[in-house]
């Protein structure tokens, strides 16, 4: 109940805009696995000294992590992001509308759906991928074929949340004549458990029946058990145990398959009941990427700084820039001006002392600006003991993974190699083999820090 309640929320989220998208031009596509083994920091526990009770130690070891390629990405087609439009105020009060064809990616959001999805060349990529094969097909996880030219969007089981109660659907809300492989499957896997217990049964019987005729008691039986008695019990018993341990044998595997096969079936059923309800009903955005106010700099935050673990001298190094600038503000005006112009669209008094400033400079000898001065530095110094560092030339970006390697996997492809190594990331804003220092946000631990 508290899962379902929770992604029933997903459509009371704020929105910035809705956007048409069909849900029978989705191509859903398997999850993969992908994994590394890196040297790292493992806690494992360790039996003490009195031989009973364990301490938790910190080893350094290989450690293996694996991780789904595409955790909630979606890549959606470059029309969708044109043809789409959201409406917003602008500083005048007038509704103007605005096209998504300049983003990168949308968050999107409906009924037991979520999902980050990229702005993609998908029918190009297509073209290009088919070029010379005449209707080319291409097929989702469930079998159901698509022409190249009707695919939107690309996603996985991981951005559609309906698939977590697929037995609830199936149970609830789908027909019974679409059920009947669903119901064959079913019935089959409590054969496989009846089987099993039966055959458990007949070597309880048959370990009972024999054990009373080798605890022969006089007074509840007269004659003595003969040999041939015990030889025959003993032989039902090998048989049973041998017939028990056939079956058992492959019953993990034959078990195991047809519950994959019926979780199969049902995430099947469950996605063509899905697609049928959200038919017509629109996708909304909760947010695309912005530009930054800060430009080329971005405050770091105290988590990030306690995750370091810099000494004394390493956090100067880290400090140092922008204190050196808060002393230049204190000493130039130019310094000062500039710092006003980066934030004039913030307030009114950074827009007016702004436009004093551009008019003239002596307004600097004023005990208003010398005031006006003091506060804003001293806003600056508390953000610094807060840990807002201002880093320059970095950024806040969204990383897609492995978005190529997704597009091979929608055209049917077995994914196993990448065109990236080894902690690359490909950004523009950077040139080639440079290294870049990788925060995440929301930032909760030293494994959030990665060098790439």
């Amino acid at each position: 109940i508290v899962s379902i309640r929770s992604y029933q929320s997903l459509i009371a989220s704020s929105i910035i805009g809705e956007l048409d998208i069909d849900p029978y031009s989705i191509l859903l596509i398997d999850d993969v696995s992908g994994q590394a083994t890196v040297d790292c920091n493992v806690i494992r526990p360790f039996l003490m000294k009195d031989g009973k009770s364990t301490e938790l130690k910190v080893v350094r070891e290989s450690y293996t992590q694996k991780t789904d390629l595409w955790d909630g990405q979606s890549l959606l087609d470059v029309s969708v992001f044109k043809n789409g439009k959201y409406t917003d105020k602008n500083s005048d009060g007038k509704i103007v509308e605005h096209s998504y064809e300049p983003y990168g990616f949308m968050l999107l959001r409906n009924h037991f759906f979520k999902t980050a999805a990229f702005n993609t060349n998908l029918q190009e990529y297509y073209k290009e991928r088919f070029k010379g094969v005449e209707n080319p097909v291409l097929k989702d996880m469930f079998g159901n074929e698509f022409k190249t030219e009707d695919v939107k969007m690309v996603t996985t089981p991981n951005s559609v949340k309906i698939f977590k109660f697929s037995d609830i659907i199936c149970k609830y809300m789908i027909e019974d004549d679409k059920k009947v492989f669903l119901n064959g499957l079913k019935e089959l896997l409590n054969e496989k458990y009846e089987e099993l217990q039966k055959a458990k049964q007949a070597v309880t019987t048959a370990k009972r029946k024999l054990t009373m005729l080798l605890n022969y008691d006089p007074e509840k039986r007269k004659e003595p058990p003969i040999q041939d008695d015990i030889d025959m019990a003993q032989d039902y018993l090998d048989k049973a145990e041998e017939r028990y341990n056939e079956i058992f044998m492959v019953f993990d595997d034959e078990t195991k398959q047809l519950l994959k096969d019926i979780e199969y079936e049902q995430e099947r059923l469950t996605w063509d009941w899905y697609r049928e309800q959200i038919k017509g009903q629109k996708f909304g955005c909760c947010k695309t990427e912005h530009k930054s106010k800060l430009d080329d700099k971005q405050n770091l935050w105290y988590q990030i700084i306690v995750s370091l673990n810099f000494n004394k001298d390493e956090l100067w190094e880290l400090v140092k820039p922008q204190v050196e600038e808060i002393n230049l503000m204190r000493k130039y005006v130019a310094w000062f001006k500039h710092f006003v112009d980066m934030r004039a669209t913030e307030k009114v008094k950074d827009s007016m002392m702004l436009s004093l400033l551009n008019v003239n400079d002596d307004i600097s000898r004023t005990k208003w600006y010398t005031d006006y001065r003091r506060y804003k530095i001293n806003g600056i110094i508390d953000k610094l003991i807060a840990g807002k560092l201002q880093i320059e030339d970095s950024d806040f970006c969204t990383l897609v993974g492995n978005p190529y390697e997704m597009l091979r996997a929608s055209c049917g492809e077995k994914i196993e190699t990448s065109i990236l190594s080894d902690f690359e990331c490909y950004c523009t804003r950077y040139k080639d083999g440079e290294e870049l220092y990788g925060m995440r946000s929301p930032h909760i631990c030293t494994g959030n820090n990665a060098l790439l």
